[in-house]
């Protein structure tokens, strides 16, 4: 095994450092929610997009009401 521990070390290490990536992931998902949350609250228009495609990815509530578009015919320019 590497590092010269033993096979029941090693697997929980990994699974260790899993766990720990697992956390990471679903602290980055609630901090982005809570981003999305605050951005759905502005009035302000706000518009994300693919630069490859250059579709809506994100809409807000503002800019859903500015334009009069729905937040899924959006999408779809």
């Amino acid at each position: 095994p590497l590092g010269g521990g033993t096979d029941g070390e090693l697997v929980i290490e990994q699974f260790e450092q899993t766990e720990r990536e697992k956390y990471r992931f679903q602290e980055a998902a609630a901090n982005l929610e809570g981003f999305k949350r605050t951005l759905d609250q502005t009035s302000d228009c706000v518009f994300m997009f693919d630069p490859q495609t250059l579709l809506f990815t994100y809409v807000n509530q503002g800019g859903v009401n500015h334009t009069g578009y729905s937040e899924a015919e959006l999408f779809t320019m």
